[in-house]
């Protein structure tokens, strides 16, 4: 529960993120790129829970469980419509897309016949889950400007003190988003050029360290070693 509890609290500061502005984000990208991808992995992780949990917990405590649903599922011919509504209303820091894949992920797991049995157990905890989801956008729309840098400021160190092999596959999984995202919804990619343009001309003051700056950013863009190569150039 507590490791839910701080995921969200991470997944929250992404909505943060997303409301600042551009120059503030082009100070350092990577906490943004990073902020998302927790923020995307809370809504799997939060299905993933509520499946493993009714697959778990004994028979006996089914109709318990059912019963201890904060909020009853209306009749199966409205069902989709009525998750689709509580989805939109919850997770309003995901777009439009987004928001579809994480309603059709949630009706395929309802559907499966595996899953017969711990539907309703399945349903409420992930009732349970976009509620607190919703509540706590609420707070967030309260707070000021200097408190959500302050919750930004928070998830930043909790990242850092992650054990590095969880960091370099949370590393993994942006630079696959990256390659795969439209060109129009990655602007960060010039900035990274840019930054190790700058980072560059800041150590050295010399034309040849701007240059494989430059070429360091293009190889994390288009997934190709330059740097060897640029280096027997100016050797």
């Amino acid at each position: 529960m507590f490791r839910m509890r701080s995921a969200l609290r991470i997944a929250l500061v992404g909505a943060i993120f997303a409301s600042f502005s551009a120059a503030t984000l082009a100070a350092d990208p990577l906490t943004l790129f990073l902020l998302r991808m927790l923020r995307d992995q809370l809504i799997s992780a939060s299905i993933e829970a509520g499946v493993e949990a009714a697959r778990n917990r004994p028979k006996e405590e089914s109709p318990a469980a059912a019963a201890a649903a904060p909020r009853a599922a209306p009749p199966v011919a409205t069902e989709g419509q009525w998750l689709k509504g509580l989805i939109d209303e919850s997770f309003v820091h995901l777009g439009p897309q987004q928001r579809e894949e994480l309603h059709a992920s949630l009706t395929k797991i309802l559907a499966d016949p595996k899953n017969a049995a711990a539907r309703s157990t399945i349903l409420a905890e992930f009732t349970r889950q976009a509620i607190a989801m919703r509540d706590a956008h609420r707070a967030l729309s309260r707070l000021s400007p200097d408190q959500m840098k302050e919750i930004a400021s928070e998830a930043r160190r909790e990242y850092e003190r992650l054990p590095s092999e969880q960091r370099q596959q949370m590393l993994q999984v942006l630079a696959g988003r990256a390659r795969h995202a439209p060109r129009a919804q990655r602007p960060d990619a010039r900035r990274i050029q840019q930054r190790a343009r700058g980072d560059a001309l800041k150590k050295s003051g010399g034309v040849t360290a701007a240059l494989r700056g430059t070429a360091l950013a293009r190889s994390h863009n288009r997934g190709e070693e330059e740097e060897p190569r640029l280096n027997r150039t100016l050797g």
